[in-house]
């Protein structure tokens, strides 16, 4: 009875001989800080998941991040020591754990450069993609671009096509990967043990199912949300903007208004959004990052029962924590394509606008006078100019005097092709 080993004295000799690399641990001296230590991971990420919700990455979600990331680098040396020590204790060479890390760090190499060549790709595009919205907006009339609005036209430079980014560096490599290793680990989980992979997709499939929830609710408001966006955009650009004119004007009420309806706007389309999405998030988030924590107690009651060996249950428990972070990660960037897909059809109607209409003839003339001969506009029914002619020389100047609504400013932007 003094030398039973028990979870904390394993996790304490486990500490202990952390430089050993020629002794032998028995099985219940590896397995044990393994439970153990899979049992912290999971309440630190359980704790990491609630702070995330509540604390918003704020101080509280800062420190448990910290010590969880904290604690599994400290562990990395007794890990490879303890492995060392199993191997050898069960009649194999302890240098299969280099092999290990070889892999490891092969890995984590090939992944660097994946990254590094995705985002020098996806950077590139995005240029291009920049160069051709701007050549196409100075080829537009005035008034299409005015109609856009500035908050709009910033939004397509930066928020639009940056989020593109998104798709080209990371979906598209990492989207892969990330559907390919959980795919090998459930034949491998067959392999193992046909129940518990049963068990494991049935959760997957109703994470799946929870996850096909929010897409469709969130579909459904996506453009009202975007639309509350682009006012948002706008107002608070037209705002900032106009702030001295509001002052001059004493116009501080009405301006003021419209910049609050358009947060207000905004805040109700985000919230509604969220108090949709958010349960079914939730529930998804769980399933996926817990999956061991479902299997666990089923798993125990096989082995107890005799329908399952205590060894290939703990392969299947080591080949279920690979599952649920890779089908998060995915997740987390399929639930970013329709955003960009909207985002992209809003770039794709920017760039297909039709340009100004240009004659092919040069600019001729004798001088830089600007003449209006019997001109005449309306908007819609409404004709606002009925036979204007006036001739505004050059180096003289010209003066449009008339009272508020008779067509001074149409006639300047007539003259910039502002409706053309």
């Amino acid at each position: 009875m003094g030398n039973e080993v028990t979870f904390f004295g394993a996790f304490k000799d486990m500490w202990a001989r952390i430089f050993d690399y020629s002794g032998v641990s028995g099985r219940k001296q590896f397995w044990l800080p393994f439970a153990l230590h899979a049992v912290i991971a999971l309440i630190a990420s359980g704790l990491i998941l609630v702070s995330l919700m509540v604390d918003r990455g704020g101080l509280f979600f800062c420190l448990a991040a910290f010590v969880l990331i904290g604690y599994l680098v400290l562990s990395i040396i007794p890990w490879i020591s303890l492995t060392v020590r199993r191997l050898r204790d069960s009649g194999r060479s302890g240098w299969w754990t280099l092999l290990v890390l070889i892999f490891g760090i092969l890995y984590a190499v090939t992944y660097t450069i994946g990254l590094q060549l995705s985002h020098r790709a996806a950077y590139h595009t995005l240029e291009n993609l920049r160069i051709s919205l701007q050549e196409k907006l100075e080829k537009q009339p005035l008034g299409n671009v005015q109609e856009l609005g500035t908050g709009a036209v910033k939004k397509l430079f930066n928020d639009d096509i940056e989020s593109i980014e998104l798709m080209l560096a990371h979906v598209i490599p990492e989207g892969i990967a990330n559907l390919t290793v959980p795919a090998v680990i459930l034949l491998l989980l067959v392999a193992a043990d046909w129940q518990m992979a049963l068990l494991t997709v049935i959760l997957l499939l109703f994470g799946l199912a929870a996850s096909r929830q929010m897409y469709t609710a969130g579909m459904d408001r996506m453009g009202n949300y975007f639309a509350a966006s682009k006012r948002l955009n706008n107002t608070i650009i037209e705002y900032v903007s106009g702030m001295e004119v509001v002052r001059v004007f004493n116009r501080q009420g009405e301006s003021g208004r419209r910049f609050e309806e358009a947060v207000n706007g905004y805040r109700d389309f985000a919230l509604a959004w969220y108090r949709i999405c958010w349960p079914w998030m939730a529930l998804y988030g769980s399933l996926f990052s817990n999956v061991v924590l479902y299997s666990l107690p089923f798993g125990t009651l096989m082995v107890v029962l005799g329908y399952l060996s205590l060894r290939r249950y703990a392969l299947a428990l080591c080949l279920s924590f690979a599952i649920g972070p890779m089908l998060l990660r995915t997740l987390a960037l399929i639930g970013a394509i329709p955003q960009v897909s909207f985002k992209i059809q809003a770039l794709e109607k920017a760039l297909d606008r039709p340009p100004l209409k240009c004659g092919e003839a040069a600019l001729h003339g004798t001088d830089h006078s600007v003449r209006f001969t019997e001109v005449h506009f309306a908007y819609k029914s409404d004709e606002v100019l009925k036979g204007i002619s006036f001739t505004a020389k050059e180096g003289q100047m010209t003066a449009l005097v008339g009272e508020s609504g008779s067509g001074k400013s149409t006639i300047a932007r007539l003259l910039s092709h502002y409706y053309d």
